[in-house]
């Protein structure tokens, strides 16, 4: 499914930008959308980005910007 591709994406763009709650959000709007129209590999690999980007909101990254 498009939508869930396209979330995805912007989620990472926004991780790699460091701006970590943001991309959090896409993430979990992946993974609900994933759920009601995506394919099971679009929602392992939405719940593997929120896994990712939950390490790095942990570790505090987005704080110090």
């Amino acid at each position: 499914m498009v939508g869930v591709r396209i979330l995805l994406e912007r989620g990472w763009i926004l991780h790699a930008a460091a701006r970590f709650p943001e991309a959090m959000v896409e993430f979990q709007l992946a993974e609900q959308w994933a759920g009601r129209v995506g394919t099971e590999n679009q929602q392992i690999r939405a719940r593997e980005a929120i896994n990712e980007c939950g390490k790095s909101l942990a570790g505090g990254h987005w704080e110090r910007l």
